[in-house]
């Protein structure tokens, strides 16, 4: 009965683990893929193809009176990606998974970042052969200056946008599941900086009062639990049985 019990508390403790696994997966240690501060005063590994950028400053910083675009290759499209962004009056956007450069200053396959000094607005957009779809926007209490910005995606395509350290966006879109560039599309007076992209997720994702992430589907969340009762239904029932046959 002893052992019995024992296999009986050791199967409750392994449910509740898995369980918790499946629930909400602790965050797991940053594995960067690449990053860049520019503190070297260079652009290494960026290529210019409209416009003009410098890193003068230590930032990637776009010089003349008309949109730049500048990218980097970039494979990563399910992580954490962090990055600092100046914003002037006339806006910056950043493609931080694009899967095709296309013609110059137009993205054709991306998620992007919008950061509009005129609307005083931050969007989050997919962009699909020309046709930009907003899934997300913010409204900071300044538009213009620094925002740092946090953005994680799982495996299932839920995005978390942190800005400033608030949660400003969260919604699921699984349109790309690949990358090949991040891409930056400056005006004057816009820049950026300390770029860190790592490909796990870096961010624990809120919770609701009950511990469980918004946005993920019940199912995931019924289907451990009904596991485990399954699970501690049958070992109990084996050690009633076994109990019941050693009285005769």
């Amino acid at each position: 009965m002893v052992q019995l019990g024992k296999r009986v508390t050791l199967t409750l403790v392994v449910g509740v683990f898995l369980w918790c696994l499946t629930i909400q997966p602790p965050p797991c240690r940053a594995a960067t893929v690449w990053s860049d501060n520019f503190n070297d005063g260079i652009l290494d590994g960026w290529t210019v193809d409209t416009g003009e950028f410098s890193a003068d400053d230590d930032t990637m910083r776009g010089n003349i009176g008309m949109s730049s675009r500048g990218y980097h290759s970039s494979n990563v499209a399910t992580g954490t990606w962090s990055f600092d962004v100046y914003c002037g009056y006339l806006g910056i956007g950043v493609q931080f998974i694009s899967v095709e450069i296309g013609g110059p200053l137009i993205e054709y396959y991306s998620y992007d970042i919008t950061i509009s000094g005129r609307m005083e607005q931050i969007y989050f957009f997919r962009h699909w052969n020309f046709v930009p779809t907003r899934l997300g926007n913010y409204t900071p209490p300044t538009i213009l200056g620094w925002h740092h910005f946090d953005i994680t995606r799982d495996a299932v395509g839920q995005f978390y946008v942190w800005i400033n350290g608030t949660l400003a966006m969260q919604f699921i879109d699984t349109t790309y599941d690949s990358s090949n560039y991040f891409v930056i599309q400056a005006e004057l007076d816009t820049a950026i900086d300390n770029i860190v992209i790592s490909n796990t997720i870096d961010i624990p994702p809120p919770t609701t009062p009950d511990g469980i992430p918004p946005g993920i589907p019940l199912e995931l969340v019924i289907l451990p639990m009904a596991v485990i009762v399954v699970a501690v239904v049958l070992v109990l029932a084996v050690y009633l049985h076994r109990k019941t046959g050693n009285k005769h």
